[in-house]
């Protein structure tokens, strides 16, 4: 046990050592893997897209990915396919699935216009976007339009234009443009 101890040191201190000179060790456009100790300490540099897999160590952070992100926190601009992670963030565009934590989608910026189609599933999930889908969580807020149905045990929507295009169940539903602004057990518009 104690050889394993110190040859896991060992790696452990060579990783650190060399985080300088391994910071994206490759270049390329696209990659079918991407192993990320944390960003800058990567295979492949910071401008790289993933198609396959992306893992994660402590973080990740890629144009886009396709295919799963899997790690303690993804970072990502365009995001198809599925993350699962602790921390997940697609800050553009999502097409699939969020599994984690905390999931996050959308921009603080007003002049990137950001999508989302799929599902959101951890404690807290949070849309800046134009959401389409499910949220399944204790804490579902969306500040931008919403079409879907928000499960958990606090859900809080901003704007929705669809006539009839959220649904809301859990303790505490607040939607602006609700049957009613606030309302427990259940809301829709």
């Amino acid at each position: 046990m104690k050889n394993w101890a110190k040859f896991l040191a060992f790696v452990c201190g060579l990783t650190i050592i060399s985080a300088g000179a391994w910071a994206g060790a490759f270049e390329a456009k696209c990659t079918p893997f991407q192993w990320s100790v944390f960003h800058p300490v990567e295979l492949f540099g910071p401008q790289t897209n993933v198609t396959g897999l992306r893992l994660n160590t402590i973080y990740g952070n890629n144009p886009a990915v396709t295919g799963l992100d899997l790690g303690a926190a993804g970072m990502t601009d365009r995001l198809t396919g599925a993350q699962i992670g602790a921390l997940n963030t697609a800050s553009v565009r999502l097409t699939g699935a969020q599994i984690g934590c905390c999931n996050m989608v959308g921009s603080e910026n007003p002049r990137r216009q950001s999508q989302a189609v799929g599902a959101q599933i951890g404690w807290v999930n949070l849309s800046k976007a134009h959401y389409t889908g499910t949220q399944i969580g204790v804490t579902n807020l969306s500040d931008n339009d919403f079409h879907g149905i928000q499960f958990g045990l606090v859900n809080c929507v901003e704007t929705s234009t669809a006539p009839e295009g959220c649904l809301q169940i859990g303790l505490f539903n607040f939607n602006a443009d609700g049957f009613l602004p606030f309302f427990i057990l259940f809301n829709y518009r």
